[in-house]
């Protein structure tokens, strides 16, 4: 439009223009845009959402196989020093304080009777 007007020996400076009407398939399309970049942003969202808590959840799990780790190193540990510390000499002690205290068991025909010391 400026330059069909310079051939008139016109400037045009600047431009005004009111009441701008887009049809409706202009606006359907600006709409649509509008909900497909919408829906980019969700998913984005989401798979960041997804993302933590699938770093939390490994996290926990590591932690928890962490104390399960050490708790059988633990009861382990254990274990071994009570097997070390029984000796053929601490079974007899233990079953000679039983038999102090209950008396002796005799089976007969598998049916048990006390004897007891008096």
């Amino acid at each position: 439009m400026a330059a069909s007007l310079e051939d008139n020996y016109l400037t045009m400076h600047t431009v005004s223009v009111d009441n701008i009407q887009v049809s409706n398939v202009i606006l359907q399309a600006i709409e649509e845009n509008a909900r497909a970049r919408q829906a980019v942003e969700t998913a984005r969202q989401q798979q960041t959402r997804q993302e933590v808590e699938n770093e939390t959840n490994i996290a926990k799990a590591e932690a928890e196989a962490k104390i399960k780790e050490i708790k059988a190193e633990t009861e382990s540990a254990a274990n071994r020093r009570l097997a070390e510390s029984i000796t053929p000499e601490l079974v007899l002690y233990l079953e000679a304080l039983a038999r102090e205290k209950h008396g002796w068991y005799k089976y007969n025909n598998m049916h048990p009777s006390v004897m007891t010391i008096d």
